[in-house]
C-alpha cells in the first residue's frame, strides 16, 4: 500500500455508509436497469422490515446512509422511513430520478434529507428522457432539483454511460455548471450487464454497451470542467485504459468500492480495513477481466479491470479490442490499488 500521507492524499478508510433498498416500484423504465428483465419493480417491504434496515446500520457503526430503489420517492412509505432515520440520527441520502409526487418531496425536505443524488442521463433533455422512458422527466427533474437546491443545499449526479448518451457527456458537464448550485461530485457510471443481463436481455443489454473509445475521450473533458470549478468526479466501474491518466484517480472498481465513502458497507464483513480490501479482491476476481488482455496490463490490480460481461459484449458490438494494456509506473506496487486513487480528494467525499 502507499504510505504518502500529505495533505495532497486520502488515506484508504472503509465506508460508513449503509444502504436501505426496500423497495422496487418505480415507473420509470430505464434502458439500463437491472430489474426489467424480470419485471421486478413493484414490491414494497413492510415499513417494520424498512425500520430494521435503519437499525441494522447503526449496529455497524454506520453514520449515513442511502436510500435506493426502485424510485424511492414512490415508496409509500418513504416519509416515515426518512422520519425513523432522523429520529435515530441516521444522516439520509436519496438516490432518484426525482420522478414523484411533489407532495412526496415536500414531505421528506421537511423531515431533513441530508443530501440527494440525482440521476441525469444526458445533455439533452429528449436523450435523458427517452432514456427513462418518461415524458418530460428532465422537466419535472428541474423543478425539483429547485426546492432541493433551496432547502438542503447539498446534492450529487449520477450520469450512467450508455451508447444513447456517450457523446453528450462533455456537454452534460456544461450543462451542470449552468445550474443554480453546483453538485459536490458527479458520477459517470459505466454500465456493464450486471445480474445475468447479458443472457436474460442480451439484445438490450448489446444495445447498451458504450464504445469507450467515444466516450473516454468526452468523460476527460468533462472532468476537466467539473474539476477546474471544484466539483469531484468518479469514473465508475470503467477501465483505466478508457481515460487519460490525470483521471486514473477517479475510477472506482469492484477492487475500490469498499473503500469508497460514496458506496455501501453492506456486504463487507467486518468495519476493518483488510476486511474490505479482501472483499474488493474477491469481488474484482468475481466480476472483473482476469485474462487478455488485462493479465498482461501493469496495472491490473491497481484499476481493477474492466467488467468482464462488458468486455465480452463490446468485443462482440464492435468486433475489436478496445482495452489497451499499460505499463507498471516506475517504482508503483503492482498491488497497490490505492496508487491513483488517493489523490481523488475532491471525488472521495466527504473526506474533505
Amino acid at each position: 500500500m502507499s504510505e504518502v500521507v500529505n495533505d495532497a492524499v486520502a488515506l484508504p478508510r472503509v465506508t460508513t455508509r449503509w444502504l436501505i433498498d426496500p423497495t422496487r416500484r418505480c415507473s420509470l423504465r430505464c434502458d439500463f436497469c437491472f430489474y426489467l428483465p424480470d419485471m421486478d419493480l413493484f414490491t414494497v417491504q413492510p415499513l417494520e422490515k424498512q425500520k430494521k434496515h435503519v437499525l441494522d446500520a447503526l449496529a455497524r457503526g454506520c453514520d449515513c446512509s442511502e436510500i435506493s430503489g426502485g424510485e424511492p420517492l414512490q415508496n409509500p412509505t418513504v416519509v416515515e422511513l426518512v422520519r425513523f432515520c432522523a429520529e435515530k440520527r441516521l444522516p439520509v441520502r436519496i438516490i432518484t430520478s426525482l420522478i414523484c409526487p411533489e407532495k412526496t418531496l415536500d414531505a421528506v425536505l421537511d423531515v431533513g434529507v441530508a443530501d440527494w443524488l440525482i440521476s441525469t442521463h444526458g445533455a439533452k433533455a429528449e436523450t435523458h428522457d427517452a432514456i427513462v422512458h418518461v415524458p418530460r422527466a428532465r422537466q419535472f427533474q428541474i423543478r425539483r432539483l429547485a426546492k432541493i437546491i433551496e432547502r438542503t443545499k447539498k446534492f450529487c449526479m449520477n450520469y450512467v454511460l450508455v451508447e444513447a448518451n456517450q457523446t453528450e457527456i462533455a456537454d452534460w458537464a456544461r450543462w451542470v455548471l449552468t445550474l443554480d448550485m453546483l453538485p459536490t461530485v458527479c458520477n459517470v457510471i459505466n454500465y456493464n450487464p450486471h445480474y445475468q443481463a447479458e443472457k436474460k436481455a442480451h439484445d438490450l443489454a448489446m444495445k447498451n454497451v458504450a464504445d469507450l473509445r467515444v466516450a473516454g475521450p468526452l468523460i476527460d473533458e468533462a472532468f476537466d470542467l467539473l474539476e477546474e470549478a471544484g466539483i469531484g468526479c468518479n469514473a465508475r466501474y470503467m477501465p483505466y485504459c478508457a481515460l487519460s491518466e490525470r483521471h486514473w484517480k477517479t475510477v472506482c472498481s469492484d477492487l475500490h468500492v469498499a473503500l469508497d465513502a460514496g458506496e455501501w458497507l453492506n456486504s463487507i464483513p467486518n468495519n476493518t480495513l483488510r476486511a474490505a480490501e479482501q472483499y474488493g479482491r474477491q469481488l474484482s476476481l468475481r466480476n472483473e477481466e482476469k485474462g487478455e488482455p488485462c493479465c498482461r496490463c501493469g496495472l491490473q490490480w491497481i484499476c481493477g479491470g474492466a467488467n468482464a460481461s462488458w468486455h465480452r459484449m463490446s468485443r462482440e458490438k464492435f468486433g475489436v479490442e478496445l482495452l489497451q494494456p499499460q505499463p507498471l509506473p516506475e517504482g508503483a506496487d503492482p498491488n497497490d490499488y490505492w496508487f491513483y486513487r488517493q489523490h481523488n480528494i475532491l471525488g472521495l467525499d466527504p473526506r474533505r
